[in-house]
């Protein structure tokens, strides 16, 4: 049976669309998919009443919810930023879910898990706020296995497109990190018995040799497959560094050692990040609200619960300035 791919694109409206989640669009339709765009509530009701009434030619056998500058440790308009994101799980609640960088942020609060801003850490040799970065993986077995399911073949240090700055500071019950950065910070979880996928890195920024296809590629195969009742990821030991047991610990320090060692080698290259620095339209991405910050463990969580009131930041077009959305 065909399936279509719904993209939750969760910049305001009031916003350019983007240009993380058009370069997703690309991907996916280069891979032969259909897909289908959502940016208010009514598109994603829209297309559900379509294949209701047998108008729709494809099932939705993916969503993806995507970046955005809205900041959700910030009040937020609800209606504006979160709906279309649960309108879609509960019209399609077979359709595996996978959310990238806001969308992530959203699937931990939506799920229970709570997040933390960090406003004040730049990445990169030249003190760039967004870049290729160094991430590890987190053996959730604890026995030498790598049993994600989304990182799949990936080994145990792999670089990818980071722009947040705010974190996972404790991810929902039954999900497991899968992937920290430097400074041991989750960057990818997963559900132990459920297709539910969230990293905060950008697995559609594909603009460096180092960068695998492997996580984009996962996402697409996870197109037309069942929500739940899948293979369940092996449940490891707390991995967040202030839950974790001495020996835990060590662990994450050899893994962020490694990383740290392989992002200054990224750094001494020359041109790493140009290609996503600046985009085609010519906006800066030294102030977008998506990205990398440092964690301190004695920050207060700003996130128990979702705020409700504004939309978030934004920056205006041909600025030096921008705040580039997903």
């Amino acid at each position: 049976r065909p399936y279509t791919v719904l993209v939750i694109n969760n910049n305001p409206l009031d916003c350019m669309p983007g240009r993380y989640t058009p370069m997703l669009m690309q991907h996916l339709t280069e891979a032969g998919l259909s897909v289908r765009e959502a940016r208010t509530v009514q598109d994603v009701d829209n297309h559900a009443a379509e294949i209701a009434r047998g108008g729709g030619r494809d099932d939705i056998g993916l969503i993806v919810s995507c970046g955005s500058p809205v900041v959700l440790t910030e009040p937020v308009d609800i209606a504006a930023h979160v709906t279309k994101t649960t309108a879609a799980m509960l019209h399609f609640p077979n359709a595996p879910i996978v959310g990238i960088c806001f969308g992530a942020q959203l699937l931990s609060i939506l799920y229970g898990g709570s997040l933390v801003p960090v406003p004040d850490v730049v990445r990169g040799a030249s003190g760039e706020r967004a870049a290729f970065s160094a991430l590890s993986r987190i053996d959730l077995a604890g026995d030498g296995r790598a049993s994600s399911r989304l990182l799949g073949s990936l080994g145990g240090t792999f670089v990818q497109w980071c722009s947040n700055y705010i974190f996972i500071e404790r991810p929902p019950s039954r999900f497991q990190v899968t992937a920290v950065d430097r400074e041991g910070r989750p960057y990818c979880m997963e559900h132990e018995k459920e297709h539910v996928y969230g990293v905060l890195f950008h697995p559609e920024v594909l603009g460096d040799d180092r960068v695998e296809r492997t996580v984009l590629d996962s996402i697409i195969g996870l197109v037309g497959q069942s929500r739940r009742n899948v293979r369940p990821c092996q449940p490891g030991p707390a991995t967040l560094p202030w839950q974790c047991s001495a020996d835990d610990r060590r662990r994450l320090r050899d893994v962020a050692a490694c990383a740290a060692e392989d992002e200054m080698e990224i750094d001494r290259e020359a041109g790493v990040g140009e290609t996503i620095a600046t985009s085609s339209c010519g906006h800066s991405s030294s102030s977008s609200g998506c990205h990398t910050e440092s964690w301190s463990p004695a920050m207060p969580s700003r996130s128990r619960g979702l705020a409700i009131v504004r939309r978030g930041r934004r920056g205006r077009a041909g600025s030096d300035e921008i705040e580039f959305s997903g």
